[in-house]
């Protein structure tokens, strides 16, 4: 999304101002004919139908965020636990 707010209106230029661009944050296979869909930029994350070409784009960075404070070494949080259930190893990974 970083990558590509910057560029949308080259894109909508490129594509012509008759083609009605969306911008829509979402994971998981795409259905192109249901949704009249021509274009789409997904993680690559689960099956991807044999009809479809995918290429590699851009990697990935994902992480845990926060205040600089919070982040002061040897803090301990106190608060609500946030899970993701689209990745439920992220918490693992992040904190290798």
């Amino acid at each position: 999304i970083r990558w590509l707010i910057p560029r949308l209106a080259g894109l909508q230029q490129a594509v012509g101002k008759e083609r009605d661009l969306q911008l829509v944050s979402a994971g998981g296979a795409v259905a192109f004919s249901r949704e009249g869909i021509d274009l789409a930029i997904r993680r690559n994350d689960f099956p991807i139908a044999d009809d479809v070409i995918a290429r590699p784009f851009l990697k990935e960075r994902v992480g845990p965020v926060c205040r600089r404070e919070h982040a002061a070494a040897g803090r301990e949080l106190r608060g609500t636990l946030l899970h993701t259930e689209t990745r439920p190893h992220a918490w693992r990974d992040w904190c290798a």
